[in-house]
């Protein structure tokens, strides 16, 4: 197997893989994938239980903030980070992506397909784009609201104030994208706007925005469970149920 088309299933992550994604064929991303899939619902599952006073055991091999180790989440972060620099690293994507690319974003004149250029471009119009290649689009835009860093532009636009303003903050669970909104005043204009723009492109899915889709999951199961993902169409539902909905979906 490439090493860039996927994690080492015998490194850090070997343990995970063998109990959570076994059968999956490692290439294209696809163990990566899973083990990114896994964490993110476990940390939601772990954040609803801690808000509600439920204990939850942890295993040893476990860290207490989500079902990964710290070595093995980083090293998928590590890969999805490394991946979302060039889109011809990111297989389907780039497969999924080809003519919407060359149509919209054919920037190899300028910068070439590095830094993320062509990703942000298909990011930036993915309202134009054809159903497969949204569909990988939105797969690395739900990688960048777990971890900013797999965002390129705002990574570059924001690392110095994150260092600066969230100190000891734990990379993850959109953890630094909280830490810097509630910091806004004191950053930097570039980070300020890049921080912006992620914002907005959130609010099209409530599943892109970490801490209102945990704090809103059981509010939209009972009253938006067959209003589809997309278009800004379950958060306009919740706020239709706004009287009913718990205080913490409320004060999300």
């Amino acid at each position: 197997m490439d090493k860039s088309s996927d994690i080492n299933p015998d490194g850090a992550c070997k343990p995970f893989v063998t109990s959570f994604c076994e059968g999956v064929e490692p290439g294209d991303g696809q163990v990566a994938d899973c083990l990114a899939e896994y964490q993110r619902g476990v940390e939601a599952q772990m954040d609803a239980e801690d808000r509600y006073g439920v204990h939850v055991k942890a295993e040893a091999d476990m860290t207490v903030s989500g079902g990964l180790s710290d070595e093995c989440n980083e090293e998928v972060m590590q890969f999805k980070i490394q991946r979302s620099t060039n889109i011809n690293r990111n297989t389907p994507l780039a497969k999924a992506c080809a003519d919407d690319a060359n149509k919209y974003c054919n920037m190899t004149w300028f910068s070439g397909y590095r830094n993320g250029s062509v990703i942000a471009c298909l990011r930036d119009i993915r309202d134009k784009l054809k159903p497969e290649c949204k569909k990988q689009v939105f797969k690395v835009q739900l990688d960048a609201s777990y971890d900013y860093r797999v965002d390129q532009t705002l990574h570059e636009a924001c690392r110095k104030d994150a260092e600066t303003l969230c100190p000891g903050v734990k990379l993850g669970g959109g953890r630094i994208q909280e830490c810097l909104k509630k910091q806004r005043l004191k950053l930097g204009w570039d980070c300020s706007a890049e921080l912006f723009r992620k914002e907005v492109e959130d609010t099209d899915d409530i599943r892109l925005s970490i801490r209102l889709f945990r704090e809103c999951l059981a509010d939209k199961k009972q009253y938006c469970a067959d209003v589809a993902p997309g278009q800004a169409m379950a958060k306009q539902c919740l706020e239709e149920h706004i009287d009913q909905l718990s205080h913490s979906c409320r004060s999300a």
